[in-house]
């Protein structure tokens, strides 16, 4: 299934009209009608004003991400408890969009659990969000390559590859890639909030 035909089923199975789910987003009736027919990719951003209006986690768009269908092997302890779950590299989900500049890959097996942990690329030039998103928990950002400027609130961090920020995820932030080189980062968030 399609962003935009998860999106759809969603809107529907709330008995939600394509009216309201704009004017909840906060974004036009006729881009919703072009995201749940395909013919345009929403950015980060919108998906996320989209989702929230749907009450939903981002992740629960997109194929196999949010609905407990977990790539990778699952074990069971010897007392019969769930065991580990690994994800092998080759089996992440894959969360980015065609018109973003940011590609997101689930580390975690998927968003059910307590935990989620994401790998992110961000484009020079590309702020993520691009106005400050918050959410419930907290969050850590380790940026691995790169550097980024990340904003908290009203506070300004240079952070540079080996750097991390750990914060209440409720005050608004984004991370922005001012320099020529891809920020390579991992963000391990809970609850998961994507």
């Amino acid at each position: 299934m399609s962003l935009g035909q998860h999106i759809r089923a969603n809107r529907l199975q709330q008995g939600m009209t394509g009216s309201e789910l704009a004017r909840r987003a906060g974004v036009s009736r006729s881009l919703v009608s072009q995201i749940e027919r395909g013919s345009l990719s929403p950015s980060i951003d919108v998906l996320r004003r989209i989702a929230l209006a749907l009450d939903l986690q981002v992740g629960v768009l997109f194929d196999d991400v949010g609905n407990g269908r977990a790539s990778g092997v699952k074990a069971r302890s010897a007392s019969g408890r769930p065991g580990a779950r690994v994800v092998r590299r080759d089996q992440r989900k894959l969360l980015s969009l065609p018109a973003s500049h940011v590609r997101y890959e689930l580390l975690s097996p998927d968003l059910q659990g307590r935990l989620e942990f994401v790998r992110m690329e961000v484009d020079p030039g590309q702020v993520m969000p691009s106005v400050g998103w918050s959410h419930s928990g907290e969050e850590s950002i380790l940026i691995l390559e790169g550097s980024a400027q990340f904003q908290y609130g009203d506070e300004r961090f240079n952070l540079q590859s080996g750097d991390t920020v750990t914060f209440d995820s409720g005050v608004p932030h984004l991370l922005a890639n001012s320099g020529d080189q891809v920020i390579v980062a991992i963000s391990a968030g809970t609850p998961p909030s994507f």
